[in-house]
């Protein structure tokens, strides 16, 4: 039997009964008055620390440090190697 007949039977059956799920919750579901959300109070007056920590710009540079970190030596090694070490081969 072909198992991917069986994962896509499974995976459809789980979405339709997610779906009914979230159907059901919003015809079925009570509709009370909205709580206002409350916020906790500090217990201890809030010192501003640097801004750099609340900076998008610094932290995008961090990540794309990371990404440089973690991507660059394989793809280094990858575009000086001079040819692959595999022979070529045909799959049929």
């Amino acid at each position: 039997m072909n198992l991917s007949a069986v994962g896509g039977v499974i995976l459809f059956i789980s979405a339709m009964l997610y779906l009914g799920v979230v159907v059901g919750t919003m015809l079925v579901a009570p509709r009370g008055a909205l709580l206002p959300i409350e916020y906790a109070e500090s217990l201890v007056a809030v010192t501003p620390g640097p801004s750099l920590w609340d900076r998008l710009g610094f932290w995008s540079a961090v990540a794309v440090v990371l990404i440089v970190i973690a991507y660059g030596p394989p793809l280094y090694h990858l575009h000086t190697m001079t040819r692959f070490p595999s022979q070529g081969f045909s799959p049929f």
